[in-house]
């Protein structure tokens, strides 16, 4: 059950966030020897929802006992009503992969969006909590900045990063952009690694972003394996591009994160998408411990060139293909690393055997960088 907390839970509330301030300082601003400071009445005033709905603590609970928080709080400055933030994010570790971190943001955004004049959530995330970044960008919430060294913890610096979930504004409201009149208006577009359970996301799919139909077996069958991944771009209930890819093992090597296929709908490209999707996929990487992420394209598709440059692809030495028609990039999953290791030639094998064969390009309608 996920509700927001009142009063009565502010014991409950305090003990959970000294928890986390303990056990995983560098996830929060605050340290805690400052919370600690904090009254009985300052942590029944956090607890206590605002009037106006601008200030709000949720909570998830199991049999009773409060399993994780996550703070909204909507600015009080006229110029900034339309911004919230959301913040203290915190799951007890003995109540983590239930559903309760996406259950808190989803009741969040709910709360956001029932609120007259909201236009964005933003929140931060240290840029090594790899689990939480994650999170929220399967719940649509997209990365715009990174500020080094934002927060000190025992004399070491960490990188924060921000996110943003923007909403779509009421229908009789014109967007404001005089002060940016030539800047192109997008609506905001969800990017979710899909799970176990969302068959029913791919029913609802653009046209020339799959080659075929979907089929329901195959699906099921897909998100059911645990080395399967896909991440696809929603844009109102429709999904207009994805990725995905799969990680696999080596006697002799590290994890690898193999890209089969980024696509996107010819009404969604040049936006940034393919640059999102693919940032999904390695996080997932990341997550699963894959040291290297690699994909094949072709020399002819120069948006697909473009797009892997820019995320930091390493060309491969000897990733030529039947008449030199393939060429390789490696990414490095490890931050401030570069790819351990080189793949050899003969490691094209079936990929290429396949492109000789005729078959369907390894990765097409790719998303080029924006300008």
């Amino acid at each position: 059950m996920t509700r927001q907390l009142t009063p009565n839970d502010a014991t409950a509330c305090q003990s959970l966030r000294l928890r986390g301030l303990q056990e995983a300082p560098t996830a929060f601003s605050a340290s805690y020897s400052d919370e600690a400071k904090r009254s009985a009445s300052d942590a029944a005033a956090r607890v206590t929802p605002a009037a106006d709905g601008s200030h709000c603590v949720f909570g998830a609970f199991t049999g009773g006992q409060l399993a994780g928080i996550l703070a909204f709080v909507r600015s009080p400055r006229e110029k900034l009503r339309h911004c919230a933030e959301l913040c203290g994010m915190y799951v007890a570790p003995e109540f983590r992969r239930r559903g309760h971190g996406g259950a808190l943001v989803e009741a969040a955004v709910a709360h956001a969006q029932s609120l007259p004049g909201i236009r964005q959530l933003k929140l931060t995330v240290n840029a090594s909590n790899t689990a939480a970044r994650l999170l929220y960008q399967s719940r649509g919430f997209t990365l715009v900045a990174v500020e080094p060294d934002a927060i000190c913890v025992d004399g070491q610096y960490y990188d924060e990063e921000l996110y943003l979930l923007r909403f779509k504004p009421p229908a009789n409201e014109a967007p404001a952009r005089e002060a940016h009149a030539s800047s192109e208006v997008f609506s905001p577009v969800e990017i979710k690694v899909l799970e176990r359970g969302d068959e029913r996301i791919l029913c609802n799919v653009a046209a020339k972003v799959f080659d075929y139909p979907i089929d329901a077996k195959l699906t099921r069958e897909f998100l059911d394996d645990p080395r399967h991944h896909i991440a696809v771009a929603i844009d109102d209930g429709l999904v207009v591009g994805f990725a995905s890819a799969i990680h696999y093992v080596h006697p002799d090597k590290p994890p690898e994160l193999w890209i089969n296929e980024v696509a996107l709908a010819p009404t969604h490209r040049q936006r940034g998408l393919g640059k999102a999707l693919l940032n999904a996929l390695f996080n997932v990487g990341r997550a699963c411990d894959c040291a290297v992420a690699w994909v094949l394209t072709g020399r002819g598709n120069a948006a697909a060139m473009a797009l892997y440059s820019s995320l930091g692809g390493i060309e491969r030495v000897g990733d030529t293909g039947p008449g030199n028609a393939l060429l390789g990039y490696t990414f490095a999953l490890t931050e401030g690393k570069r790819p351990i290791y080189e793949r050899p030639p003969e490691a094209l094998g079936v990929a290429a055997a396949g492109w000789e064969a005729g078959a369907t390009p390894l990765v097409t309608q790719p998303d080029g960088p924006r300008s």
